[in-house]
């Protein structure tokens, strides 16, 4: 028997969605992205981008929200400062018929548009859950394709039957690869090296030649 999700009665199975707050990774990516060089298309106002990517405890804020203009169409591009990896997204649209239904993920694509986006095959693909007010479902990602991302195409193709999409909070979570090569560099400097422990008899021995 399939799980439902969000007591809407939609399945989970087939979907790759669970109950948010799983894993080892944080919701903290975006930190790393570049917002000097994100952008979006089709937005009524792309200033609101930027405002979305929000820590998690403020994912409920329903200012500033994201909207498309022409359409229910949206495109967005986030590229990041360093790559990173990421387990899980999670998208809390405004719910009802502006709600974004469908999210097709494109990795490490650095032009794209909507001709290009409905041509080429996406990374990954999701079904939204609708009414998900309270970003309670992460959209799980196929983990090995998502290890060294640079830059990522966010395509909602539709929404449940609206003439715009609304979106008020956009999360991210994994582990940035800058953290690591950090911790490695601390490891390496924290390990002993030979010439910092020479022995009395070395240094006597040494002072008589």
């Amino acid at each position: 028997m399939s799980e439902s999700c969000g007591g809407h009665g939609h399945s989970c199975e087939g979907h790759n969605h669970n109950t948010a707050g799983g894993g080892d990774g944080k919701w903290d990516l975006y930190k790393d992205v570049d917002t000097t060089r994100c952008s979006v298309l089709n937005a009524a106002d792309e200033d609101a981008l930027e405002g979305v990517l929000r820590p998690w405890e403020k994912r409920l804020e329903r200012e500033p929200m994201l909207q498309s203009d022409a359409d229910e169409q949206l495109m967005i591009y986030l590229p990041f400062t360093t790559a990173v990896r990421i387990q899980a997204l999670s998208l809390i649209g405004s719910g009802g018929r502006a709600n974004p239904k469908t999210l097709k993920v494109f990795l490490n694509v650095e032009h794209m548009d909507f001709d290009s986006a409905e041509s080429t095959a996406p990374t990954q693909e999701w079904e939204l859950v609708p009414d998900d007010r309270e970003g309670n479902v992460e959209y799980t990602t196929k983990y090995t394709k998502y290890q060294n991302v640079r830059s990522m195409w966010l395509f909602i193709s539709e929404n449940f039957g609206g003439d715009n999409t609304s979106i008020q909070y956009i999360g991210l979570k994994g582990t940035s690869t800058k953290y690591r090569r950090e911790a490695v560099k601390t490891s390496y400097e924290l390990r002993p090296q030979v010439a910092d422990h020479k022995t009395e008899n070395e240094s006597f021995s040494r002072s008589i030649l």
